[in-house]
């Protein structure tokens, strides 16, 4: 499906303009024909508005509202891309079209996996199976928000450290660089003794200033390596179980993907997806592979007959807390009711998590930088001392 620009004339003769979408002219044509249009002219027209995950929201939140209300879901796709101006407009009206065509919804998402992911297609085909669309739609909303208020609350969390930390590195360089040298000469006349700091200091600068060119290959050549090496897939591996192994980051990123997984099979498993897919599409969805890793050795023991408990127990993955409230959920016939429990203890411990890190972190640079301005001081103001002493003695 394609948004035209159309110029057209109607039958008083009058000329209207207006943006339709179609999969072709031919189509928009015999559309516009329906309207009692005449098409004179017509060109694709590209939108540069992106799907933001404020769009997704929307989108099912008004799907779920219009199934409630007992509104055909084609009628609903219509009135989302009436106005043309839906960033997926486009999108929603070639999905229309294969609903109209006898397509299930979530095979007419499926056929968009840029903008619809598999969680999404798999939540949808469960609602439509077990004939409980608008429930599940509501559920998938409400996780949809959750994710963005978590990336928005990373993202404000990380913002003022990432700052503080480039400004630390562009202070050491530009005191390093250009400041400390300027006052060796001077130093050097008066017979000046360089305190221990300040050599240090002008080692590093002369060989950076003088070897640039060793420096930046050494860079480049080692960076490309890595680079090279981490999008290997045993690159990756290694470099997520070395991430799990940092003191307080790997804490974090643990608990994340403990979150992730835990509100994905949440919504999965309420949504009447069987638990054995459930967790094999969540385990998809995890981004750490060591915590994938694990997930999917407790799918197959699950596979194999095994409980939650059993299952996820050996990989020494999942706090003991979270195993009890699972198993208790699937020995009682109520593991959605537990997930949901497991999913609310990761919203109120994930964010104190994360500010106890981020105050760690902010805590290292703020000493990081304290040192660095002692060491600065300490080379510039000896010898600025003893010099001040030798010109006194004179």
């Amino acid at each position: 499906m394609r948004r035209f620009a159309y110029e057209a004339i109607d039958a008083d003769g009058a000329h209207r303009s207006g943006t339709e979408i179609a999969p072709n002219k031919r189509a928009l044509d015999q559309k516009l024909s329906k309207q009692g249009l005449v098409l004179v002219h017509a060109r694709t027209e590209h939108s540069r508005a992106k799907a933001t995950p404020r769009t997704m929201i929307d989108l099912f939140y008004h799907l779920s509202v219009i199934l409630a209300a007992g509104v055909p879901i084609l009628q609903g796709l219509r009135d989302l891309q009436e106005s043309g101006e839906h960033p997926l407009a486009a999108e929603l009206g070639d999905i229309e079209l294969r609903v109209e065509g006898g397509k299930s919804l979530s095979d007419a998402l499926a056929t968009h996996p840029k903008h619809f992911s598999p969680l999404m297609v798999s939540v949808v085909q469960a609602g439509e199976q077990t004939g409980k669309l608008d429930d599940v739609l509501r559920d998938l909303v409400s996780y949809l928000e959750w994710r963005e208020n978590f990336r928005r609350q990373v993202r404000s969390a990380t913002t003022y450290p990432t700052i503080l930390f480039v400004a630390t590195l562009g202070l050491c360089a530009v005191l390093g660089l250009f400041v400390l040298p300027r006052f060796t000469g001077v130093f050097g006349e008066l017979g000046v003794e360089l305190p221990a700091a300040m050599q240090a200091i002008l080692t590093v600068r002369g060989f950076i200033v003088g070897g640039w060119l060793w420096v930046v290959s050494i860079g480049v050549l080692a960076g490309g390596s890595l680079w090279g090496w981490l999008r290997t897939e045993r690159g990756r591996a290694a470099r997520d179980r070395a991430l799990l192994r940092i003191p307080l980051i790997g804490r974090l990123i643990l608990s994340l993907e403990l979150s992730r997984f835990c509100h994905n099979l949440s919504v999965l498993y309420a949504a009447g997806i069987p638990l054995l897919q459930s967790l094999s599409m969540t385990a998809g969805i995890v981004q750490n592979r060591s915590v994938r890793r694990a997930i999917q050795a407790g799918s197959d023991r699950v596979q194999g007959g095994a409980g939650l408990l059993e299952a996820l127990q050996p990989e020494r993955v999942f706090p003991s807390m979270v195993l009890r409230m699972l198993n208790v959920g699937e020995s009682t016939g109520q593991l959605g009711q537990s997930l949901d429990h497991v999913s609310q203890y990761y919203d109120r411990e994930l964010p104190d998590t994360i500010d106890r890190t981020i105050a760690y972190f902010n805590t290292g640079v703020l000493v990081l930088m304290g040192g660095v301005v002692v060491m600065i001081a300490l080379a510039f103001f000896v010898p600025m001392y003893e010099m001040l002493g030798n010109v006194s003695k004179v």
